[in-house]
């Protein structure tokens, strides 16, 4: 069993990642590589699809739900401390 803030936490993260994902697949389809720096309308088409006000504001929601994610998982694969929250069983 999962705890409930574990579970909103990646369920959030599955989210915004999903939903960022899609907006690339619709735009490049199959293709490997996203240009860099991202297109001025490929940026608006995914800030006003994801209801994100800047390019700023959806990298700082990147960067949160994949700092979460990534401490998550590093509590609950540590053999030293593992996650209390999580049951195996």
């Amino acid at each position: 069993m999962v705890d409930d803030a574990i579970y909103d936490t990646l369920s959030s993260a599955s989210r915004l990642f999903g939903e960022l994902h899609h907006c690339l697949r619709l735009t490049f389809g199959n293709a490997a590589k996203v240009p860099d720096p991202m297109p001025p309308p490929l940026a608006s088409f995914i800030l006003t699809r994801m209801d994100i006000a800047t390019i700023d504001q959806l990298a700082i929601e990147l960067d949160a739900a994949r700092n979460a994610v990534a401490h998550l998982m590093k509590t609950a694969l540590s053999p030293a401390s593992p996650c209390p929250d999580i049951v195996t069983s």
